[in-house]
């Protein structure tokens, strides 16, 4: 799915957006141009829809339930283009919008089946001349095809996936050096040694054929499926942050290190709200949308001071476990250097008190197994640090909605 999409100055083009939880799909409906003053790429949402899944979880197994998937998608995609009429104010923007014949999609899945890695490939010339065009190409092929090779052959230790079962969704280079200095192009550059750092996003390629049979036939054009990593770079950019995001979801905890802007290291682990839900549902007998309304309340505190400490009770033990996985994660991650003291929470589950509060409330001691020397700092990535965006739905202004916003940037890259 190689695609190029340039944006013309002050000319909307209409995409739609699917970020597909475990639980739930979230449908946004989207225009991107050029301003014709800043030259800058903007985003305006115009409409959005959610719909959660009947039963559980749609990825409980290999042959994941493709007409409830494509029902469900169905759903939130009409709930956003009814939400139009509420965000509107250019009668021409909703016209267009809802005259659209053929959807071009961008398309966001949950962390455990979408992967992303950052792999560091080395490449030694057998000599010093400068390096042409052709040569530079097939440098990029050979480092390209050593990424692929590495990273198939760590999933097939870890996960039984063999290398010839990945779709590979993505792979850029991302940085390169010539005997040790950072050049922004090989040609014409001399040099022998030389290492690369790529960014490659893949799935097993069983979950990309079912996502093409239910969305293309629907009326939809799967433009590009879009991992975080690809996008929360253009918004660290900028400001140059350094950190540890973590995208809370609902059964995956993503973890994206960034050092001044740039990306460093991608992992995940399974733990996130789901954990928490059940735990609730399961003591107090309340059905998942009950739950789901007591889980929002209980973030926002609005719920009473004893009703607050019944929940905390319950909470106690997956929070507990949610912060081992998360340091034994962090702990094999250590392998490849130090890591910043300061995490950013996002996502699903980011505004559940004891997330935060887990990491904030422990020591130094905590954490003396792992190169952070220092209690983490909490902090957030709010929907207002995503510039570019404007909302006109009043809708993303949470946390909880910050990736399915990041999915919108995948035009940009």
């Amino acid at each position: 799915m190689k695609w190029k999409w340039v944006l013309k100055r002050n000319k909307e083009k209409f995409f739609l957006g699917f970020d597909i939880g475990t639980e739930a799909v979230k449908a946004l409906i989207f225009c991107a141009y050029k301003d014709k003053v800043s030259l800058e790429n903007k985003i305006t949402i115009l409409g959005t829809g959610i719909k959660y899944f009947d039963k559980g979880s749609i990825f409980d197994n290999r042959d994941f339930r493709q007409e409830v998937m494509k029902d469900t998608i169905s759903k939130a995609f009409e709930e956003a283009k009814q939400n139009l009429s509420f965000s509107l104010g250019r009668k021409d923007l909703k016209k267009r919008a809802l005259n659209q014949k053929k959807w071009k999609v961008l398309v966001g899945l949950p962390a455990d089946i979408l992967k992303a890695r950052v792999v560091h490939v080395s490449f030694l010339r057998d000599t010093d001349k400068k390096i042409s065009k052709k040569e530079r190409r097939d440098i990029c092929h050979s480092v390209i095809k050593s990424a692929k090779e590495k990273i198939g052959e760590q999933f097939a230790r870890e996960f039984g996936i063999l290398p010839d079962d990945l779709h590979w969704n993505s792979l850029k280079i991302l940085g390169t050096k010539i005997d040790g200095y950072i050049v922004s192009n090989l040609d014409g550059y001399r040099g022998k040694k030389m290492q690369f750092k790529i960014l490659a996003t893949f799935l097993p390629k069983y979950y990309m054929n079912n996502m093409e049979k239910i969305i293309e036939p629907s009326g939809f054009k799967v433009l590009k499926l879009v991992h975080l990593a690809q996008t929360l770079p253009i918004v660290c950019k900028r400001k140059k942050n350094t950190g540890l995001f973590l995208d809370v979801g609902g059964e995956i905890t993503q973890i994206i290190e960034m050092k001044a802007g740039q990306l460093k290291r991608i992992d995940e682990f399974k733990g996130g709200g789901r954990a928490f839900t059940r735990s609730l549902s399961d003591t107090l007998g309340l059905d998942k949308r009950t739950v789901r309304i007591m889980n929002e309340n209980y973030s926002k505190g609005l719920l009473s001071k004893s009703v607050i400490k019944r929940i905390k009770e319950i909470f106690s033990w997956e929070r507990k476990i949610w912060y081992n996985d998360l340091k034994a994660k962090l702990k094999i991650m250590s392998s490849k250097g130090t890591f910043p003291s300061i995490f950013f929470l996002f996502g699903g589950t980011s505004a559940c008190p004891e997330i935060q509060g887990v990491l904030e409330e422990t020591g130094v001691d905590d954490w003396r197994n792992l190169p952070i020397y220092n209690p983490p700092k909490v902090g957030f990535l709010n929907p207002e640090d995503l510039e570019n965006i404007k909302d006109e739905t009043k809708v993303f202004n949470k946390l909880q909605t910050v990736p399915s916003l990041l999915i919108c940037y995948g035009i940009f890259n």
